[in-house]
């Protein structure tokens, strides 16, 4: 079958990047995945406004093929059971070698993390600093709501005196 376009790449450059060909991936099962719904969708939750920045931004165009191509290329790692681990004509036979899928995904996830770096660095959006909340914390009360009274100080605590 011929090369299918989707959203800014193409079904063999999503093949290509994970060393497949249409052997092991046809390009009706990666068109059946919705991939240019979802391209389409994430593109849109990563750059709002991708439409107009790459109006006014044709340099943008590069960044944002490469940005699909490994955004598809995840989403094909991501389901390794499509992927046709042995074929047979009745006659010949082909068995493929064992792959590790999870660093293939692990992989093509980090390419895809770099390729959304350089598509927002090209369209001129910074990233957003994220807030990292701690899985514990400590808090002191202001008061002991069982006696009613206030907290103790330091120097009670290191000369070990009562605090009630």
């Amino acid at each position: 079958m011929a090369d299918i376009v989707i959203s800014y790449t193409s079904t063999d450059q999503i093949r290509s990047v994970l060393g497949l060909d249409e052997a092991d991936i046809m390009d009706e099962l990666l068109v059946a995945q919705n991939l240019e719904i979802r391209i389409r969708l994430a593109l849109e939750k990563c750059i709002p406004d991708y439409l107009t920045l790459l109006a006014a931004k044709p340099e943008m165009a590069d960044a944002l093929k490469v940005w699909a191509m490994w955004y598809g290329a995840v989403q094909v790692a991501n389901s390794p059971l499509s992927i046709a681990k042995k074929l047979t004509t009745g006659k010949d036979a082909w068995v493929r070698f064992d792959v590790d899928w999870e660093h293939l995904r692990v992989h093509a996830t980090e390419q895809l993390r770099l390729a959304k770096k350089c598509l927002k660095e090209v369209a001129g959006i910074k990233e957003e600093a994220s807030l990292v909340f701690p899985g514990v914390g400590k808090a002191a009360p202001a008061y002991d709501p069982i006696t009613g009274r206030g907290p103790c100080d330091r120097a009670q605590l290191t000369e070990r005196k009562s605090c009630i």
